[in-house]
């Protein structure tokens, strides 16, 4: 890793980012429409959502949990039942859910503020927690020790998928990088794979995800005040701003 010390102001900034296509696509349109059409934009998915053919046991369940829009996704094409109390751990998911026909509690963001909003709600059990192969918190867990009866199932996998050669470059040259990080695993995958000679600046998603980046890796971190969308764009144009004039 470089100290970056003599980072010359001026030099025209990219944005990297490696979330799955779909939210990377609309998070493009989302920086550009808030930047600029002139703005350096490169996609390179670290991680591959692949749906899964679970075999769900719906007789009796009453309430739904969902940590993530592509578990609503995968839901959805398994079953057309719509029938359910729903709660999503964030508006993203939430907006993911109206969208299938559900009608969502949106949470604050993350899986254990999700659990401890289905207990303070009162929610019906039995309860269902819908989730991909890698999870940072089980929901299930936390709604069963507090008594409130609840299974999960695995209704998608997330595949890691290495750099591209357009990032690659990217990351290479002597231009800041910009690169917004939404999860703890891409933040592993990125680090675990990424040759970085280029100054960067990463916006976390939140606290946990930030201390995912190594010690030395970037040139500023910085943390969004909250799990959303519009919390996650303004620090990714505050880390734009910033690596044009640090």
């Amino acid at each position: 890793m470089q100290a970056f010390d003599n980072l010359e102001m001026g030099m025209t900034p990219g944005i990297l980012i490696i979330r799955p296509r779909k939210q990377a696509l609309a998070l493009k349109d989302a920086i550009l429409g808030r930047l600029g059409e002139d703005v350096r934009v490169c996609i390179s998915p670290m991680i591959r959502i692949r749906h899964l053919a679970a075999d769900l046991a719906l007789d009796g369940i009453k309430t739904l949990a969902f940590t993530s829009r592509h578990a609503v996704a995968a839901f959805s094409k398994l079953t057309s039942r719509r029938d359910f109390v729903c709660h999503a751990v964030g508006e993203a998911t939430a907006a993911e859910a109206s969208d299938e026909g559900f009608d969502p509690i949106a949470g604050n963001g993350g899986g254990l503020a999700l659990a401890r909003q289905i207990i303070r709600d009162g929610a019906p059990a039995p309860c269902l927690y819908l989730h991909g192969r890698h999870i940072s918190h089980n929901v299930a867990d936390s709604l069963n020790e507090a008594g409130l009866k609840a299974i999960s199932a695995t209704v998608y996998t997330q595949e890691a998928s290495p750099l591209s050669p357009s990032a690659r470059a990217m990351l290479a040259a002597e231009a800041p990088v910009v690169l917004p990080l939404y999860s703890a695993r891409s933040a592993r995958l990125f680090f675990a794979d990424a040759k970085i000679d280029a100054p960067l600046f990463v916006a976390a998603i939140s606290d946990k995800v930030s201390r995912e980046v190594p010690l030395g890796a970037t040139f500023r971190i910085s943390v969004a005040s909250a799990s959303a969308n519009k919390a996650m764009l303004d620090e990714i144009e505050l880390m734009y701003g910033i690596s044009i004039y640090p």
